[in-house]
């Protein structure tokens, strides 16, 4: 169907080549959908991020590679921290959890 939503088997079979991350940023809910080959498919809650702090997210990102001066370096890496701990990390510690090896091609 033209514009319809894609039937589940035709996202599954895109997992053949490693896990593929799908995320949804929204006022009411965020959340990442994880795509893999041997498991049903996984949700991972974002419940810090909303499209207004994805937006800080990417300023403080812009910042920190780049626009800081030596000694303002602390605060970039805190707020790299910061940006690791309220979305990468939940999403990696349930790839590891599903037995996806450090190191793969993740989509």
């Amino acid at each position: 169907m033209f514009l319809g939503p894609t039937p589940f088997h035709a996202l599954e079979r895109a997992a053949d080549e490693g896990p593929v991350l799908i995320v949804n940023i929204s006022e009411i809910k965020s959340d990442s959908i994880i795509l893999h080959t041997s498991t049903e498919p996984e949700i991972v809650n974002l419940l810090e991020i909303t499209p207004t702090g994805l937006a800080e997210v990417y300023l403080w990102l812009r910042e920190a590679l780049g626009e800081f001066g030596p000694t303002q370096h602390h605060y970039g890496v805190k707020k790299v921290l910061c940006v690791w701990e309220s979305t990468a990390q939940p999403i990696v510690e349930k790839l590891q959890k599903m037995g996806v090896p450090p190191g793969s091609q993740i989509w």
